[in-house]
């Protein structure tokens, strides 16, 4: 995932940085709740997804796919409170937009399930019966 546009063209569009000293990433001025982009989590994900794929494909070598779930617990948990802790130096945060945030972001894909899990049900009593 990579940083907005808005998040990289923040420190160009300031008139007190220089055209020709372009602010690193870590330094750019950034809106509450948009971090820069972390290769070294996305390396800790697919870690956890290779590990919970082996588990489940029946390795021998890789009997603990839960570890795999763990890891993104603490990648959640760790992003999760990056973004809080910005908020909160920036003078922006709000539980009330915090919770609509992870409405929005989880929500989509619950009603994905629900719907996919209720036409399963629904199908295997037909076919039950």
């Amino acid at each position: 995932m990579m940083p907005c546009n808005k998040c990289l063209g923040a420190a160009y569009m300031d008139p007190r940085f220089s055209f020709m000293e372009p602010l690193a990433l870590s330094a750019r001025p950034r809106p509450a709740g948009h971090t820069r982009y972390r290769p070294d989590i996305d390396g800790l994900r697919a870690v956890a997804i290779v590990s919970v794929l082996l588990y489940h494909a029946g390795s021998a070598m890789f009997g603990g796919g839960f570890v795999g779930v763990d890891v993104f617990f603490v990648i959640s948990g760790f992003l999760i409170t990056t973004i809080l802790v910005d908020e909160i130096e920036f003078g922006r945060f709000s539980i009330v937009a915090f919770y609509e945030r992870r409405v929005r972001r989880i929500f989509p894909a619950l009603f994905v399930v629900l719907l996919f899990t209720a036409l399963m049900a629904a199908f295997s009593f037909l076919i039950g019966n």
